[in-house]
């Protein structure tokens, strides 16, 4: 039981405190308009419950959309996910996460949305739409193990909205119209009194929150999490950082080093000698397919791994190969020989240009030999991929493993999985990654994970 207030009951002559059950899993909605004291609200429970429960017996998972609760919760050992102003798109997938993790993590967790009404001006209205069913559905699903706790304005009110939390307060309620959509016997009064003071809607009786003793911050947001420890089970997710140095990445020989992806924003490895050997890249100019090409032949020279590039003259990548020693062929080569019988990695950019030259077809039966032990990596154009029905990318699309660079949200349906309907098409080297189960265990699921692609 976390006591994060006071209640007054002047008919029974006693003031009781205000508290929240979390071995329950009761949910808690706090209404109120900014500086009325929501975010102290959703600070003293989350430091209560801190002080009562170990890290290992509690996650604490923070939504911020302004950046003052996490100023004051940055530094609990507890913090699994911040999500602040920046990442608050990551929201619908950490409430998925938590819905499909309900109930196994042998800890409690408490979610805490600070701002309902900022996040959904963020997310827009369809997406908002279906976050908050997705938190609904958290709430009404109940369970010991997790607590929910959202603040916002008034219009979380509404009787399909407040009914479904086993608390709702209301914080300075000086408009009639706020405390009318609680129902009788609510008032409210002509003074709204100091930050904190308002009323509770199962009784109208009047509460303060208190405010908590609050130590200096020591760590701010998401990043600053990553050098952290966070107890194991917990959700993590963390927004993507805009740029990559392959250098600050741990690196593993015959493994390849893609960037950062996944909800953790994590290092990805793949093992592309395994499974299918197969790797599309598509996106739209200067999406970084070409810095992905060039990752590869990087890390493929340092572990001394024969390479063959494919790339016209104004190809990048085809200095980059000149550079580091690499063959290289171009589009109109006609003879590239048979498929290599030794272990092999092959860079195709610009795989468009291929067509009805003299070194598709060659190419293709190279790719199409699955008895050689070739490593295809072909790059190109999303809409020409998407547009081509045979040919290379056509042939090296069947293996559904690939990344995908700027997508739009009906990119997917090049590697047959589906991308998130909100998606950052903004920086290069952003996107999506598909891969063979066999080149690391994270692809099990098939889902298109969300990656960064290192800079070499």
């Amino acid at each position: 039981m976390i006591r994060f207030g006071v209640v007054d009951l002047p008919d029974q002559l006693r003031v009781d405190g205000l508290e929240v059950d979390l071995g329950r899993g009761e949910s808690l909605l706090v209404v109120g308009s900014r500086g009325s004291g929501r975010t102290v609200a959703l600070t003293s429970v989350a430091r209560g419950a801190a002080d009562q429960l170990s890290p290992d017996a509690l996650a604490l998972y923070v939504v911020d959309p302004v950046g003052d609760l996490l100023e004051t919760l940055g530094a609990v050992p507890h913090l699994a996910t911040a999500l602040g102003p920046g990442d608050l798109d990551l929201l619908p997938r950490l409430v998925t996460r938590i819905h499909g993790r309900a109930g196994a993590g042998g800890f409690r967790s408490l979610l805490l949305v600070d701002g309902w009404d900022r996040v959904a001006t963020v997310l827009g209205d369809a997406e908002a739409a279906r976050c908050w069913d997705a938190l609904l559905a958290l709430v009404r699903a109940g369970g010991n193990d997790l607590s929910v706790i959202v603040s916002g304005s008034r219009s979380l009110l509404l009787p399909g909205t407040s009914s479904a939390f086993s608390g709702v307060i209301v914080l300075r309620p000086t408009d009639r119209s706020d405390v009318a959509l609680l129902g009788p016997p609510h008032l409210p009064t002509a003074d709204a009194g100091p930050p904190g003071r308002g009323i509770r809607a199962s009784d109208g009786a009047a509460v303060q929150v208190a405010a908590p003793e609050i130590e200096p911050p020591a760590v701010h947001g998401p990043h600053q999490l990553e050098s952290r420890a966070v107890a194991a089970g917990r959700i993590v997710v963390r927004s993507l950082p805009p740029v990559v140095a392959l250098a600050a990445l741990p690196t593993r020989r015959d493994r390849f080093v893609l960037g950062l992806a996944g909800d953790d924003a994590g290092p990805l490895t793949v093992d592309l000698h395994s499974g299918s050997r197969r790797f599309l890249v598509a996106g739209p100019p200067r999406s970084g397919r070409t810095t992905t090409l060039v990752l590869l032949a990087r890390q493929a020279v340092r572990d001394a791994l024969p390479t063959i590039v494919v790339a016209s003259d104004r190809s990048r990548l085809a200095a980059v190969a000149s550079a580091l020693g690499i063959d290289r062929l171009s589009p109109d080569d006609s003879d590239p020989g048979p498929p290599p019988a030794i272990p092999t990695l092959a860079l195709v950019d610009d795989c468009e240009e291929l067509a009805d030259r003299p070194l598709g077809d060659p190419l293709l039966e190279w790719v199409r030999c699955t008895s050689a032990p070739l490593i295809a990596v072909v790059a190109g154009s999303t809409d020409a991929i998407a547009a081509g029905y045979r040919g290379l990318a056509a042939e090296v699309r069947r293996s559904r493993c690939g990344l995908l660079l700027q997508p739009g949200p009906a990119d997917g349906d090049l590697l047959g999985t589906r991308l998130p309907r909100r998606v950052e098409r903004s920086r290069p080297g952003r996107g999506f990654v598909v891969g063979d189960p066999a080149w690391n265990p994270v692809f099990g699921a098939g889902d298109a994970l969300p990656i960064q692609v290192a800079n070499s």
